[in-house]
């Protein structure tokens, strides 16, 4: 039997591992936009704090 693992938890592993290299070039000495980068993470996570917060109310 294979190692198994439910479909939205392979996501939210793959986002785990992948997300991390994908944003690695932001924080490099060279990249400018450091401070438009980290509000748009903090504007994402407002965003689905606020839709999950509204969903489930």
């Amino acid at each position: 039997m294979a190692f198994q693992i439910p479909y939205s938890d392979r996501w939210g592993l793959f986002a785990w591992i992948a997300i991390p290299f994908i944003v690695q070039p932001c924080f490099s000495k060279d990249f400018k936009p450091k401070t438009a980068v980290i509000a748009f993470f903090i504007f994402l996570y407002a965003f689905f704090t606020l839709y999950n917060t509204l969903k489930h109310a």
